[in-house]
């Protein structure tokens, strides 16, 4: 019985925190019953019903792993001008090598899926004799629900450690979702910055984010005060 693949990331945008990269297995006479199931892709269901789907999902499957590139990981790939689509091409690669399936569905990084293709087969025969059937598509999380699963993965364990750093930075006032778009999260970046004078450890020092809150309220500070 083949073994069937689905892997998806959750994090790829925020300023703050790491980038989780879910992968799961399933031996291929449960996809009907994952058909019938309520996974979709993990944006589109509540905290609570992640939550409830993560639990039937690691019941299920033969076997899982979530993989972390994390905030100091993405900022050191940015300093050397890397590109972040290939950081987590060689972090899917990892978990292809891990989990060893035979078909793996993925829910494709980039706009040309046949290079993004080529570039994980290539990691994967550098290291084994191995060349599982790989299937990548956009919104593939919405399209195959093996990949939905390898989402909510991801997406719970990017919830659960934004909420630990909620609890670490509670004298802020937390960080909310650590999106730029969060209102929340840019007063707990403002509050850091103009204390401390740096970002904080958990932040992607090299998002522009960042950069344009130490240049508000470090970098010209300085400027004003040495004129």
């Amino acid at each position: 019985m083949k073994k069937i693949m689905g892997m998806d990331e959750a994090g790829r945008g925020p300023v703050l925190g790491g980038l989780f990269i879910g992968g799961v297995v399933f031996i291929e006479d449960f996809l009907p019953t994952l058909e019938t199931s309520e996974i979709n892709d993990s944006k589109k269901l509540s905290p609570a019903k992640r939550e409830k789907l993560y639990d039937f999902i690691v019941e299920n499957c033969s076997s899982y792993s979530v993989t972390e590139i994390t905030n100091v990981r993405i900022d050191e790939n940015s300093q050397k001008h890397g590109s972040l689509n290939d950081l987590e091409i060689e972090a899917m690669a990892n978990l292809i090598l891990e989990l060893a399936p035979d078909v793996v569905y993925i829910d494709a990084l980039g706009h040309n899926l046949d290079n993004f293709k080529k570039k994980l087969k290539s990691i994967i025969q550098s290291q084994r004799n191995y060349t599982p059937e790989i299937i990548t598509e956009h919104k593939a999380d919405e399209k195959f629900k093996v990949v939905g699963a390898a989402s909510i993965l991801a997406k719970v364990q990017r919830d659960r450690s934004i909420l630990e750093f909620n609890k670490s930075y509670g004298n802020y006032g937390g960080i909310g979702s650590g999106y730029p778009s969060d209102e929340k999260t840019i007063t707990f970046l403002r509050k850091y910055i103009e204390k401390n004078h740096k970002p904080p450890e958990i932040a992607r020092h090299s998002w522009q984010t960042c950069k344009n809150l130490m240049n508000d309220l470090v970098n010209q500070k300085k400027l004003d005060e040495f004129f």
